[in-house]
């Protein structure tokens, strides 16, 4: 019994010194990740910067006036929990066919010259030149039930399109100067509808993220030229112009924070 209670007595003395003697946790030295996991079957709201680059061909009337056209545009756009996004687009398109007679027929010379202010030979360039800015609203079908931010998007677009024939004076041709440039140019505005139909990829892994699809473009535009120099007729006609094409486009999603984040240690 004696041995026993000598037992216990350096027991409970130890005892608080073994709780001391163990390692401290040290908060300082402890490093915090906050880490974002996002579900595979779960839908992402996000703010979307895209450049767009592709190619449109016009048809209609617009055909009669102008070739193909490269283009290149921006488009911001916020996507919510249902996959619908909205947001707000930029178009520019460039071609060099004019199609529409020869525009500057009356002050050429035989050679296809022009006389400058210097009363020397010079040449004006012409060119086709188009933009489109609107609003935007789009829906997101996803194609895997799995993965809910990718699949095929239909967008609308809504805003003011314009076209012109933009006239290169390089060479300081007085007839062409912008009081008179005006007269050739056929300037023509209004609003456009644009539709497009994309295969819409956002990336797990937030690093490739990308659209591919096609475009339509009509408007109900008008003239904006009182007189058209070369034809000697109104330029105040209105018009029903349309293009088709396609684009390819890459963006970077910028994420809404998550309630369920999870935090890991």
């Amino acid at each position: 019994m004696r041995k026993l209670a000598v037992y216990c007595s350096l027991v409970l003395l130890l005892a608080p010194l073994l709780v001391l003697a163990q390692p401290r946790h040290d908060e300082s030295r402890v490093f915090r990740i906050k880490t974002k996991v996002i579900p595979n079957d779960s839908v992402v709201r996000a703010t979307m910067i895209g450049i767009r680059l592709g190619a449109m061909q016009p048809v209609g009337v617009l055909n009669e006036r102008f070739g193909y056209f490269k283009s290149t545009g921006i488009r911001f756009a916020y996507k919510n929990k249902h996959n619908w996004m909205f947001g707000a687009l930029g178009e520019y398109y460039f071609g060099k066919e004019i199609k529409e007679g020869d525009i500057l027929g009356a002050i050429l010379a035989d050679d296809g010259s022009i006389i400058t202010n210097n009363g020397l030979l010079g040449q004006a360039k012409l060119y086709a030149r188009s933009y489109f800015v609107g609003a935007t609203v789009g829906k997101l079908i996803p194609l895997e039930k799995h993965y809910l931010n990718t699949g095929i998007a239909i967008w609308t677009s809504v805003g003011y399109w314009q076209h012109k024939v933009k006239i290169n004076n390089d060479d300081n041709i007085y007839s062409l100067t912008d009081a008179y440039k005006a007269g050739y140019d056929r300037l023509t505005s209004g609003i456009g509808l644009q539709q497009q139909v994309e295969y819409f990829y956002m990336s797990r892994k937030r690093l490739v993220n990308f659209s591919v699809g096609l475009d339509f473009n009509i408007g109900y535009l008008k003239g904006r030229r009182t007189v058209i120099f070369d034809t000697g007729k109104s330029g105040l006609d209105y018009r029903l112009d349309m293009m088709v094409g396609a684009h390819v486009s890459w963006f970077l999603p910028i994420f809404a924070r998550n309630k369920n984040s999870v935090y890991s240690f």
